[in-house]
């Protein structure tokens, strides 16, 4: 078995039918809180919306319009995500895909997180990415490259993004969720 780093579950995609009865459902009864939401680009320009209820999690929930029945993208399950701790833990896991069989690959970067995204063996969605040091308004999907060395990463990404709306330190964007979410349930 190829050696893989330890990975954290982080959070789930759904297809969904109605994307505001579904918002409304996660939000007012489950008391999650919008982070971001946009257009993803991508064929019909789906509408996408990101939850939480955790200030460490951009995203705890990822609701995305244009639920079909069937096929590739179709069904309920968008992807299962799961967290890893830097790049060179994203690159092990590519490693340890590619020798368990995986020949498809999608890495992205999404400005506040790095991503690698592949199929399982019956087609589900499975992304495996690594924070960056920034909040990045989303939807934000660009190509990456893991060939580059970190700093290259890390510099490229910066550069790319640090004049968009709402770029700051992660830790900044982290507390201001932590106050609208204990103004939501009420704490200090």
């Amino acid at each position: 078995m190829a050696e893989i780093p330890r990975i954290r579950f982080s959070h789930v995609g759904f297809h969904v039918h109605d994307i505001e009865a579904m918002l409304a459902f996660y939000t007012e009864l489950l008391g999650f809180e919008v982070t971001d939401r946009g257009k993803l680009p991508l064929p019909g320009e789906p509408q996408i919306v990101f939850l939480s209820a955790d200030p460490d999690e951009h995203h705890q929930i990822a609701l995305v319009e244009g639920r079909r029945d069937a096929g590739i993208q179709g069904g309920v399950l968008n992807q299962i995500s799961f967290h890893v701790k830097n790049l060179a833990e994203l690159r092990a896991v590519k490693v340890a895909a590619e020798k368990a069989g995986v020949t498809q690959f999608l890495p992205i970067t999404h400005g506040r997180g790095w991503s690698l995204y592949f199929p399982d063996p019956e087609g589900n969605g499975i992304e495996c990415f690594v924070d960056t040091p920034w909040h990045v308004r989303q939807p934000v999907v660009e190509p990456l490259d893991l060939s580059l060395s970190d700093d290259e990463i890390l510099s490229q990404t910066e550069s790319t993004y640090k004049d968009t709306p709402d770029f700051q330190p992660m830790e900044s964007w982290k507390q201001a969720l932590t106050e609208r979410l204990a103004a939501r349930w009420g704490q200090e």
